[in-house]
């Protein structure tokens, strides 16, 4: 039992490759085909940002690390849309913790050493 090919319907040898009446591919050689399929990375600047935003958390310093943060993950989101790179959740994320982070900053510096002051001289 031989096989057949698609193109013209003749009969050749089983261990054929191509077709020896008209040259078509009748079984591809498993072989020969390997198809490495790479899972797009993980941007470095979307996971430093979101790193970054998670320390802000705790190492404020009136905002100047959740600006560095939210720098990070905004070049990081721009990266990972123009070149398919996997991020895109921790450089949203790092984008929301930077910005709540700055807020909490300016907070910190503009209201809360008035605060302080007029619970303690209450």
């Amino acid at each position: 039992m031989g096989n057949y090919c698609v193109k013209c319907g003749k009969e050749n040898k089983p261990e054929s490759r191509y077709c020896q009446y008209c040259g078509t591919l009748i079984k591809e050689d498993k072989e020969e085909i390997t198809t490495v399929i790479e899972s797009p990375k993980t941007n470095a600047f979307a996971l430093a940002g979101f790193i970054t935003a998670l320390a802000s958390t705790l190492i404020n310093f009136g905002g100047v690390v959740a600006i560095v943060a939210t720098v990070l993950s905004g070049i990081g989101l721009s990266q990972v849309n123009s070149k398919n790179e996997k991020g895109k959740g921790f450089a949203i994320a790092g984008l929301i913790i930077g910005i709540f982070g700055i807020i909490y900053g300016l907070f910190s510096i503009l209201f809360l050493p008035r605060l302080i002051d007029t619970i303690y001289n209450f």
